[in-house]
């Protein structure tokens, strides 16, 4: 008689959900101590049209395994791992984050990330002091550092960014078996910070179409924006770009680079129009050399505000305004979100979202526009 084959129930399994639009949202279905949750992972599979749709999915299927997979670990650590009850009866709360700052920075996150974790534990000592051991951080003592942060006059995004740099910090302590859960989950919903309606400023059309007739009194200026209108990348990558990091990939230009401000791989084409702008390469010009030789932005910002005036625009030039130029004409011209986030380099489709809006709201606009015709 054959013997049936041992089943193991999966903790955590990977599913989809259908979605409107045709793409499919990949979530976890997580069963724990007898009950059930999901988390969604902000991933979606997208209809197969192309190679390039099928090699995107492929990389997406393989990120989601693998945030599976630490799921999975996550939960047996918690089932067969005790707390280090010593450990967190000793370790600071504030030694401990200068750790996990320093931990950050050698694991190649961006040096931006660990200031943010420095100023997070500037707060924390303002409250608490700097003799608070981990132990003795709990849900009441989360709670009155988040109402403390909110009574400060820091703008909503660093009252926000503070208070995830503390939680990340829990988070690493629960993965080192310091402590056996994160207190900051438990904060209710109700007293949870949430994020502004973010304002994006960008050009119209017919703005970029101005911009591009009028003089500006630096050529290298002019270039570099009008670039970063056609391509979205930041003042800082546009700033580093060298010539070895465009590439051609049969009729396409692409650009192969390390963001600076989040130190992720980006790979991305490169439209013709946002080549145009480049300078004419030199013989003697080299792959490490860069692109754009730009002036100091004190010296650039004042180009920008003459250029603008000179070409009858009243918004202030900057390069983050040629950043969302760039994603509001995408999203204009019909491209998806997935796809903007992917070229804008986001980690999540969620920042992408917010030019939606804005895109969404020109349409509103637009439609009201209609004149009111007298009834036949």
């Amino acid at each position: 008689m054959k013997k049936k084959s041992l089943k193991v129930k999966e903790s955590v399994r990977l599913r989809m959900k259908n979605l409107a639009n045709g793409n499919k949202s990949l979530y976890l279905d997580i069963y724990q101590n007898g009950s059930r949750s999901y988390r969604f992972l902000k991933l979606y599979i997208v209809p197969e049209h192309s190679l390039a749709d099928r090699a995107m999915n492929r990389e997406t299927m393989s990120i989601a395994e693998m945030m599976k997979a630490n799921k999975t670990i996550e939960l047996l650590r918690s089932r067969f791992i005790e707390p280090k009850d010593d450990a967190s009866n000793n370790t600071k709360l504030v030694d401990w984050m200068r750790s996990f700052s320093l931990l950050k920075k050698e694991k190649g996150q961006s040096e931006e990330y660990s200031r943010q974790i420095d100023k997070a534990l500037r707060y924390v000592i303002k409250y608490g002091g700097e003799n608070l051991t981990l132990s003795e951080v709990d849900k009441d003592f989360c709670l009155g550092f988040l109402r403390f942060l909110k009574s400060t006059p820091l703008s909503a995004f660093s009252k926000i960014n503070y208070f995830s740099c503390f939680k990340c910090t829990l988070t690493h302590a629960v993965r080192e078996g310091i402590l056996p859960s994160n207190p900051a989950m438990l904060i209710p919903v109700e007293e949870r910070l949430k994020m502004p309606e973010s304002k994006r400023n960008y050009l119209t059309i017919k703005e970029l179409e101005s911009l591009v007739d009028a003089e500006c009194k630096n050529e290298t200026v002019k270039r570099s924006y009008m670039f970063s209108c056609m391509c979205g990348l930041r003042f800082s990558d546009v700033n580093l770009l060298r010539w070895g990091d465009l590439y051609l990939d049969g009729s396409q230009w692409r650009v192969n680079i390390t963001m600076k401000k989040t130190q992720k791989q980006l790979y991305m084409p490169v439209s013709p129009q946002a080549m145009v702008w480049l300078p004419q390469r030199k013989p003697s010009d080299k792959d490490t050399d860069t692109i754009f030789h730009l002036p100091s932005n004190s010296y650039m910002n004042r180009v920008l505000h003459d250029w603008a005036e000179d070409s009858g625009i009243h918004k202030r030039l900057s390069f983050h305004t040629a950043r969302h130029t760039f994603a509001t004409m995408m999203l204009t011209v019909g491209s998806d979100l997935y796809t903007l986030s992917k070229l804008m380099g986001h980690s999540q489709v969620k920042t992408t979202q917010i030019y939606a809006r804005i895109v969404d709201k020109k349409k509103d606009e637009a439609v009201k526009l209609i004149p009111i015709f007298k009834k036949p």
